[in-house]
């Protein structure tokens, strides 16, 4: 059985131009023992055939936009094995594996899929899934405890993603499949016990709890006690908003402002921060560069330039200053070194991600005063990690024209933290 290539084919046909891996997923192999199916291409039109039968079936409620990214997410789950497929030897056997395919696959997806201009939360509930299409099997294998489901619950749309694990699964041919499929069906009965089954805020009655006791405090104040909260939460290091309260006497009254930017070049960082955060210090890569090098292109002493940054930063946040770091910050462990400086000094840290098409990306670096060349700009979006909730108190996504298309995290009931005016 190779599923219904008609629905692939129209998918390859309409997209494959934007998506161009789609037609490498019949030249990708994938493992007998746990595909037996055959190549990814065939694996995807199993998948996106259960996918339509869950969605006239179990699904059926399933309201347009979500059917839509389920429906997507099906097409895209594993559209970064041609990127990730190796050949390994395992206790004397070969065998093919993809490693890390799911993050790779919502990195490649992430600025791609704004050239569809499809609702944003559709576009943010694609990346979450894709990203996410292993975890929740893993808890359930794992035997992972309370706290995992409800920072699952926090950075993905639960039910979709039982559904696309249920398609994945009944959309291959291997041995344990009946096994596999009743991992699927335990997350589910883990999930809804733990009271995060169709939840889209798994922490509400916690942020109700701050609302109430930091009424008198600033919204900064009241994100940065909540998002501790919650980290600290899932970490294991306390069990209740109670807790939370408690620790965060020791830091409240007086504490730094971080924000990290995250985007490629020419997507409009710098403009941002002059004109939503002016009153913060500013700590440049670039300027940093120019300064030591004598030009802000020359990488030949970034070390140097990493090292005067970092203490240029540390300096800022020991005297409880609001600051900025300004660089592409597209890997996850560049972001990390940063914002874990920002956690050690209680400082309120902010991740502000530029969300924009790879074509809006082009022109715009073209306009650019000192525009890189299209190569270095297409190597930026290659090694892009996306973020998630996880990384820091706050996520902001900035679209194309300066505005705000999303707000995670923070405590306060608004739109947006930044003035974006």
């Amino acid at each position: 059985m190779q599923g219904d290539a008609s629905e692939f084919n129209a998918f390859s046909e309409m997209l494959g131009d934007t998506f161009d891996l789609l037609h490498r997923l019949a030249e990708t192999p994938q493992d007998s023992e746990w595909h037996a199916e055959g190549n990814v291409r065939i694996h995807t039109e199993m998948v996106l055939e259960e996918t339509y039968k869950l969605l006239d079936k179990d699904a059926v409620d399933i309201e347009p936009e979500r059917r839509l990214a389920l429906i997507l997410s099906a097409l895209f789950h594993d559209i970064a094995k041609p990127l990730t497929t190796r050949i390994r030897e395992f206790d004397g056997r070969y065998r093919t594996i993809s490693p890390g395919h799911e993050d790779r696959g919502r990195s490649y997806l992430a600025n791609k899929l704004m050239e569809l201009r499809l609702p944003y939360e559709m576009t943010q509930n694609i990346l979450s899934l894709v990203g996410c299409h292993h975890l929740h099997k893993r808890l359930v294998i794992k035997d992972s405890p309370e706290r995992k489901y409800r920072k699952l619950a926090r950075l993905t749309d639960i039910e979709l993603l039982c559904y696309l694990g249920q398609a994945d699964m009944l959309g291959r041919t291997c041995r344990d499949k009946q096994i596999q499929i009743e991992y699927i069906d335990l997350f589910r009965l883990f999930a809804e016990e733990y009271g995060v089954w169709k939840v889209s805020d798994p922490y509400r009655h916690w942020l109700d709890f701050f609302e109430a006791e930091l009424a008198g405090f600033d919204e900064d104040t009241r994100d940065l006690v909540f998002g501790n909260a919650i980290r600290d939460a899932e970490a294991g290091k306390i069990f209740t908003p109670e807790e939370a309260l408690a620790k965060s006497y020791q830091y409240r009254d007086s504490f730094p402002r971080l924000v990290v930017m995250c985007g490629p070049s020419g997507a409009g960082k710098s403009s941002w921060i002059h004109k939503n955060i002016p009153d913060y210090e500013i700590v440049s890569l670039d300027d940093l560069r120019e300064r030591i090098t004598g030009k802000r292109e020359n990488q030949s002493k970034n070390g140097q330039v990493i090292q005067a940054a970092r203490e240029e930063l540390k300096n800022h946040l020991r005297h409880h200053r609001k600051v900025v770091w300004d660089a592409t910050n597209l890997r996850r462990n560049y972001r990390n070194m940063v914002i874990s400086f920002g956690f050690d000094y209680h400082a309120l840290v902010t991740l502000v991600v530029f969300h924009l098409s790879e074509s809006e990306l082009f022109v715009r670096n073209v306009q650019r005063e000192s525009p890189v060349s299209n190569e270095v700009l297409h190597r930026q979006l290659e090694i892009l990690e996306w973020p998630d909730a996880s990384e820091a108190h706050r996520l902001l996504f900035i679209g194309a024209e300066g505005q705000c298309l999303n707000f995670e995290g923070g405590c306060a009931k608004r739109r947006f933290p930044f003035p974006l005016s």
